[in-house]
């Protein structure tokens, strides 16, 4: 894909702008693990027994190269935090007394004190070199979303918040094998946040799908790996409710049930989901197909939507997925893949929107290459390649005050501070208003001659009255926002450019890099409808 090395982009000072950034955590203030006594390595190494089935980690530790561990391997609590644990090649196998369970652990200690439950966790772990007979889990209040403390939890606001502070944080697995064995190879629980698995094979078998992120977690990565593990009936990669992930370069086979699937599982258990599956980037993997010739996509978001009978255990609370049991699964983006066979609409579904497909392509061989990132709103492409940078201007009135440069480094966007340039930007204003009228109104808005739009930003007023100048001032850039609903939310509809919108916010994409701009807007009443809409376009 051709791009210019050096992109621009606009931003407004006044606005509150949001773009996507990953992180690339880096542990600050965290102590380093003592090194584990010869005792302990000792510990480790012994077979298990009924009596001793499991071992604590709270030291970080270098195995003997090759070695076989039957015991699991538990990193609880504040305790784990620091742990550098290399495995340097050994094997944990979960036969005998540990069948069926997780050989690696990673979980958050429950403390009780005065009547109240709080969570020690573990952070800034880093697991490797090790071989799974068996499957991982990391976990904090809850091994899985239908936990008594979640769903506490879950029946009052700020639900996501409190999982994530509850949970492990900032835990590294790299160079792992995992071979499955019925249970899910690698599940990361509730409120788990910043986990990254990295240059890994997750393979064997499970009975349901083969890496599970659950409900309220966030920000996690999995780069570079081989998944191929033999699903029952599930897809590979369940995304439920889970938000601002990034999985990216991984080769993903054995597909024939499906490949990454994003949902919400509205009410299992009783446990309201209040996170959405989200702000995903699915970028640059290549999904391996040869004989299979089925319906199941390579990639489904919103792949639920209320299609389950346990929907409505939930009900009961005006927030989450006791609200509203879609999946509501929004502004996730696939793009840079690989598909063999299959024509990239051909086998990625979307359920909702706005989601983003993009730069995507049929392939007979494996091309490898570093992962893009994706960036909302830069220009001319959301897309950067390895190596390229953007910068994000913002604007006070006609000139440049600030700048970020962002620059893709296999599928990690980092950010530094560029020196300042000036540059003119020219904001041009649309509105139109109308009273007891069903027909709406509408226009045109258009950039001078030679310049085209960076930037729109624009609000509606869908009942009565104007669109207040403090709050189209608070709309981000590139986003339609509607101030008032009409009493009958049907009954409204806002359009900026080809996007429709009847409440709340929608990204408003297909105009930057155009010349001009559409608008309108439109409410029904028996006696004629009233409507407002205001907004700015910026050209350059």
């Amino acid at each position: 894909m051709a791009m210019n090395s050096l992109l621009k982009l606009g931003a407004i000072c006044s606005g509150a702008i949001l773009l996507f950034a990953y992180q690339n955590f880096t542990p600050s203030n965290v102590t380093a693990a003592r090194t584990c006594s010869a005792a302990k390595i000792n510990e480790i190494l012994a077979g298990a027994t009924a009596e001793a089935s499991a071992v604590n980690i709270d030291c970080s530790a270098k195995l003997p190269k090759g070695s076989t561990i039957s015991k699991r391997l538990v990193f609880r609590g504040a305790e784990a935090t620091g742990v550098q644990f290399d495995c340097n090649g050994s094997t944990l196998n979960e036969a005998g007394v540990n069948a069926g369970k997780d050989m690696i652990q990673v979980l958050s200690r429950k403390i009780q004190k005065n009547g109240e439950t709080t969570w020690a966790r573990p952070s800034d772990v880093t697991i490797k070199n090790c071989t799974v007979l068996g499957s991982v889990r990391i976990y904090g209040m809850n091994t899985n979303g239908e936990g008594a403390y979640l769903r506490a939890s879950s029946i009052s606001e700020g639900h996501t918040a409190r999982a994530q502070a509850a949970a492990p944080t900032r835990i590294t697995l790299d160079r792992m094998k995992i071979q499955g064995s019925a249970r899910i190879p690698l599940y990361i629980s509730p409120g788990v946040t910043y986990v990254r698995l990295t240059n890994s094979n997750v393979g064997g078998s499970s009975s349901s799908v083969a890496i599970y992120l659950d409900a309220e977690s966030a920000h996690n990565l999995i780069q570079n790996n081989s998944i191929h593990t033999d699903t029952a009936k599930r897809e590979l990669i369940a995304v439920d409710g889970s938000a601002n992930n990034r999985i990216v370069g991984n080769r993903l086979s054995a597909l024939d049930n499906g490949g990454i699937y994003l949902y919400r599982n509205c009410g299992e258990g009783g446990t309201v989901r209040h996170q959405t599956p989200s702000g995903n980037h699915i970028i640059n993997n290549i999904f391996y197909y040869k004989k299979y010739d089925g319906k199941d996509p390579a990639v489904w978001v919103a792949s639920r939507n209320g299609n389950r009978n346990y929907c409505n255990a939930d009900n009961g609370y005006a927030f989450g997925s006791s609200a509203n049991n879609n999946d509501l699964a929004r502004n996730n983006v696939i793009a840079q893949n690989q598909f063999y066979k299959f024509k990239p609409e051909q086998i990625v579904r979307f359920s909702e929107s706005p989601n983003y497909l993009l730069a995507n392509e049929t392939v007979s061989a494996d091309i490898k290459r570093a992962s893009g990132c994706y960036l909302k709103a830069a220009f001319p492409s959301e897309l950067l390649g390895h190596g390229q940078s953007t910068q994000q201007f913002m604007v006070s009135g006609a000139v440049v005050c600030k700048e970020t440069k962002y620059t893709c480094t296999d599928g990690v966007l980092s950010t530094s501070k560029a020196t300042c340039q000036g540059v003119s930007v020219k904001t041009k204003p649309f509105e139109c208003q109308v009273s007891g009228n069903n027909s709406g109104c509408g226009g045109t808005v258009r950039c001078d001659s030679g310049q085209r739009i960076i930037g729109v930003r624009a609000a509606c007023n869908l009942e009565n009255g104007r669109v207040p100048a403090s709050y189209i001032n608070a709309v981000g850039l590139n986003t339609a926002s509607v101030q008032r609903a009409s009493d009958n939310v049907n009954d409204g509809r806002c359009q900026i450019d080809n996007v429709i919108l009847r409440s709340g916010n929608a990204s408003v994409r297909a105009s930057v890099g155009s010349t001009y701009l559409n608008y309108s807007c439109r409410e029904y009443d028996k006696n004629g409808g009233d409507c407002h809409v205001i907004g700015q376009i910026l050209c350059q």
